[in-house]
């Protein structure tokens, strides 16, 4: 190489040096007379050795003048004729007494010797790339159209912003960027074309210019409100479409995992959907490389070795610094971990956009802002997708919660793992992230042998209906006219014979699958028709503790029928509203029985089936009616697992349901019964929340709509209700301090049950036992704060409850709720008595409830509720300790366990309020 090449080559690497901040003009000066006395070292090895240059920049550097040099015909001459800079360098390098530096500085650019401070654009500069119009607008660059003059195309060419342009790191992660995006050759990463800078030393890149949306805009279309899908098939067949672009996405990531590159701001902005296929992963401006390939992503030949991009080494990111997009941050990115990260930090990301894709919404929503969001983030605190979205299926959700796991060892290995579980659902096979149960693996069996499903599924709902028949398909809550009672007893006689008829077909199944096809209808139609022996039964059910477990099997088995009635003709409205109603009938068998796992998919299906026909028939009320029924039996499972803010969103459902219904038909009976019912409900909820005052409103307005419905004596259960309204009331009364206005409701709750006694008239005997035992426990909870005289009246009052709670527990031991009032009841007698000064017969009181709570504890330990009482009588029983270290253990017990009741439920204010009694008591 001659004496003048190296000295273009070193005033290249010098202008190159100043406009990335990296030296200063005394500092080339010094450098170049520094090579003028000693030619045998490169201008950057003097540098270097003079320690105004580091390693890593040295290295960019070169790497830098390689690319401008093959943009120009590896010449330094015309590199240099070609590059210009707004730094005046020519006065600067005037007094270098050597002839070769004083040739190169007229190589140089004119602007470069005159000082010019003018910003050419590539165009200007002679650059292949002119630009034609602005395109989009990011963080750190700019993107433009521009035209490709050589070979007569549109590119994308991406700038760095003039407000980033001086600073040293932000160009380091342009320039890494342009890299990274350029090291990873694959179809789903847009290819680049050259990366150059203009006179002012901004970098900028060309690369392939996009054509189409982005994911986000994809999904956003998918769950929009006014989406048109003229079926399910063709909505089944757009969320099938979007789950093959995220395999994709996910195939770009792990090639760029094999490759040593993280992306760390994967979310569904940055993926672009081309017209004819074409998926890709943009945006590489945060990418991290030199990480250890996923699992899975094994590294093979020289054209995927492990990238190591040359910006990168200049690169510096401090421990605990967060970058990226919150919502789709991991964990360990969110806490700034930089040392944590991996490739399963990306598979996180990728879970969240999957997240979006199902729901529509992001994980985390955080309206206090993006250190909320942060918080949540590293937290894990996103709800379920299913909760979200309740038709996202099942498998579906679990791949999505397997990959956003808290725990980076409890996510998918490689992001190729996770599209291997997507694209097993697709193929309507099983998937790692959620294994089948009998039920899932047998309808995955009948959908793919199809004919023999046909015959088999007949079968089974031919013997589902001989069976439903043999007693009564469905229990009904609600007893609607006189005409459905006295259907009963010509029913009864029906059930009896049909039961033989059953015990008959058990013998003869055999012959029944020859002929399943041919009875199909038929079936249906009788299934239709035992549904009108619900309000006949419910009565007898309510009233007998040895059909409890019948009621139940037959519920079970019944919903399981109709499903199968729904996979051959899922179009039919009939079915689907029989179907809905059996769904919510078998929930609320499973609530009463503290079964809520159970309960909750069954209400998603009722919901989701009522809100469609409410959709495609919006003039029939009557679906309006069922929807606002079934979101108010969805609120108490809600409750139960103390989630009473998501209650209360589905109690405004089911009022604002009643509500249209009135508003259509003003004269509906009904429509008002589930306005009082919701309004009922709702201040119990409000209570449990403490917000007294609120809830006393919603209970009055309970009470008033109750109070217009009795004189019609249509439906027994009104004055129950009524009742109910007025103990809440009075217990809302109690809470705000007014225990005279709260002594008369709990009174009258009392009064209007009285009669009930004696006449049911309709209304189940257990219910009234129920009902007066739970409204004579919180009048005796209202004497504890009145005088000596109203506490002895209360403590023999009590009596009455621990005895009607008993034997309705005795009776019906499949019911929890009986148990946990009788524990409140004996707990309620031992407050009493210790206002009285009597501790034995308190402490004994309390260690009644004490047996029953921890039994319930241990049986039912995600329901706040259990937690809460029993942290409530250890509290009691310290209270009652002379001992302070005996007393100690209590109020240690009570702390632990009402710490674990607020955490299962921060809203319930009477657990929130009793865990800063305990504490106080135990700190004293």
């Amino acid at each position: 190489m001659s004496a003048s090449t190296v000295a273009d080559r070193n005033l290249l690497f010098g202008v190159l040096a100043i406009q990335l901040n990296f030296i200063d003009r005394d500092a080339l000066l010094a450098a170049m007379n520094a090579w003028a006395s000693d030619k045998q070292k490169s201008l950057g090895e003097i540098l270097l050795q003079q320690q105004r240059l580091t390693p890593a920049q040295l290295q960019a550097l070169d790497s830098l003048i390689g690319l401008h040099l093959r943009d120009h015909g590896d010449d330094p001459k015309s590199s240099l004729q070609a590059l210009s800079t707004h730094i005046s360098v020519g006065p600067v390098l005037a007094d270098v007494a050597d002839f070769e530096v004083q040739a190169s500085i007229a190589n140089l650019g004119e602007a470069s010797l005159n000082g010019s401070t003018h910003a050419y654009s590539p165009k200007e500069a002679g650059c292949r790339f002119q630009i034609l119009r602005p395109h989009a607008k990011g963080n750190l660059g700019d993107v433009f159209v521009a035209e490709d003059s050589e070979l007569h195309r549109e590119v994308a060419l991406k700038e760095i912003q003039p407000r980033w342009a001086n600073d040293p790191a932000s160009r380091w992660r342009f320039i890494l960027e342009a890299e990274v995006t350029g090291g990873l050759e694959h179809p789903g990463i847009v290819p680049v074309y050259g990366l150059g800078a203009y006179v002012d030393g901004r970098p900028y890149y060309a690369m392939r210019f996009i054509k189409g949306e982005t994911l986000s805009k994809a999904i956003q279309r998918f769950h929009a409100p006014n989406a048109y899908y003229r079926d399910a098939g063709e909505r089944s067949l757009a969320l099938h479409q979007l789950l093959r672009r995220f395999c994709d996405v996910c195939n770009v990531v792990a090639y760029a995992h094999s490759r040593g590159v993280l992306h760390r701001d994967l979310k569904p902005e940055n993926i672009m959907l081309g017209k004819f296929g074409e998926t890709l992963v943009v945006d590489w401006g945060l990418a991290k490389p030199g990480v250890k390939p996923a699992a899975g992503c094994a590294v093979d030949g020289i054209g995927d070795r492990m990238l190591q991009p040359v910006a990168g080494a200049g690169l510096e990111e401090k421990e605990g610094s967060t970058v990226g997009t919150p919502a789709y941050m991991s964990p360990e990115q969110a806490a700034g971990r930089l040392s944590e990260l991996s490739a399963v930090s990306d598979v996180y990301s990728l879970g969240a956009i999957l997240y979006v894709l199902l729901t529509g919404k992001k994980p985390f929503q955080g309206t206090g802002g993006t250190g909320e969001v942060l918080s949540e983030v590293q937290a894990g605190e996103f709800p379920p997708p299913r909760e979200v979205k309740p038709d996202t299926p099942h498998a579906l959700g679990a791949i999505c919660c397997k990959a956003m796991s808290l725990r980076p060892s409890d996510r998918y290995a490689s992001a190729l793992d996770l599209a291997n579980d997507v694209e097993h659902w697709l193929a309507d096979e099983p998937v790692a992230a959620h294994p089948a149960g009998l039920p899932e693996r047998t309808t995955r069996w009948l959908r793919h042998h199809r004919t023999v499903a046909v015959a088999a599924s007949v079968f089974l709902i031919c013997a589902v209906v001989a069976l439903s028949t043999s007693t009564a398909l469905i229990w009904r809550e609600e007893s609607r006219t006189e005409q459905q009672r006295q259907l009963a007893v010509k029913n009864e006689k029906i059930a009896s014979e049909q039961k033989l008829i059953a015990e008959k077909n058990g013998q003869l199944a055999g012959e029944q699958k020859q002929i399943a096809e041919q009875n199909f209808n038929l079936a249906k139609d009788a299934s239709f028709s035992s549904l009108k022996l619900i309000d006949a039964a419910q009565t007898k059910f309510a009233s007998s503790p040895e059909l409890q477990k019948q009621r139940k099997d037959l519920l079970v088995a019944a919903s399981r029928g109709f499903r199968k009635y729904l996979e051959a003709d899922p179009n039919d409205p009939d079915l689907r509203e029989k179907s809905a109603q059996v769904f919510r009938f078998t929930a609320n068998v499973h609530r009463l029985n503290a079964e809520l796992n159970l309960a909750l998919p069954l209400y998603h299906d009722a919901i989701r089936l009522y809100q469609k026909l409410t959709d495609e028939f919006s003039s029939e009320v009557k679906y309006q009616e069922k929807l606002g029924e079934t979101w108010r039996d969805y609120a108490s499972v809600q409750g139960d697992l103390g989630k009473f803010r998501e209650a209360a969103k589905s109690l405004q459902n089911a009022i604002e349901s009643a509500e249209r219904v009135r508003a259509a038909d003003p004269n509906r009976e009904w429509a008002k019964r589930d306005l009082a019912a919701a309004l009922l409900d709702r201040s119990a909820n409000e209570m449990a929340r403490g917000l007294a005052k609120e809830a006393k409103e919603s209970a009055s307005k309970s009470v008033d709509l109750f109070a217009q419905l009795i004189p019609a004596k249509s439906y027994p259960y009104d004055a129950v209700m009524q009742a109910a309204a007025c103990n809440i009331a009075a217990v809302a009364e109690r809470d705000l301090g007014h225990i005279k206005e709260a002594v008369d409701l709990h009174t009258k709750a009392l009064d209007t049950l009285n009669p009930l006694q004696k006449n049911p008239a309709g209304v189940s005997p257990p219910d009234i036992a129920y009902f007066m035992a739970c409204f004579l426990i919180e009048r005796c909870r209202t004497y504890e704060l009145k005088t000596t005289a109203a506490q002895e009246a209360g403590a023999k009052e009590i009596l009455s409850a621990i005895q009607a709670l008993g034997e309705l527990a005795k009776s019906f031991p499949q019911t929890p709720m009986y148990r946990g009032w009788l524990a409140n009841a004996h707990q309620t007698r031992g407050h009493l008595f210790s206002r009285l000064g009597q501790k034995d017969q308190a402490r004994a009181a309390f260690n009644e409830a004490r047996g029953l709570q921890e039994k319930m504890t241990s049986e039912f330990s995600g329901i706040s509720a259990c937690q809460g009482d029993l942290g409530r009588t250890y509290l009691a029983l310290g209270r009652l300790e002379s001992d302070k270290v005996r007393a100690s253990d209590w109020f240690k017990k009570s702390v632990g366990v009402l710490a674990n009741a607020v955490e299962l439920c921060p809203d319930s204010a009477i657990d929130r309020r009793s865990l800063g009694d305990a504490q106080a008591a135990l700190a004293q």
